[in-house]
């Protein structure tokens, strides 16, 4: 199943995504931390696909960063997270 999206931000295209991490892994020993954690990264974007959450994750990756409803703000002041 191939998953061609434009690269705005917030959205990926999985192929390319995990083309570049291939790259990145290239540059490093196999037995190496940097390597194990790209092909774990790479492990994980295709479980999230193979499993037919990644919606989920798009939906996470979309809105990562940006500010925080003032609701949901107001609901960790109150807990003592913020």
């Amino acid at each position: 199943m191939s998953r061609k999206k434009a690269m705005n931000e917030g959205e990926y295209d999985l192929e390319k995504t995990l083309a570049v991490l291939q790259h990145v892994a290239e540059g490093f020993g196999e037995k190496s931390a940097e390597y194990r954690a790209v092909k774990i990264a790479a492990q994980g974007l295709m479980f999230l696909q193979q499993r037919e959450i990644h919606q989920q994750f798009d939906a996470y990756v979309k809105n990562v960063g940006k500010e925080l409803p003032s609701r949901q703000l107001k609901h960790l002041k109150n807990m003592g997270l913020i």
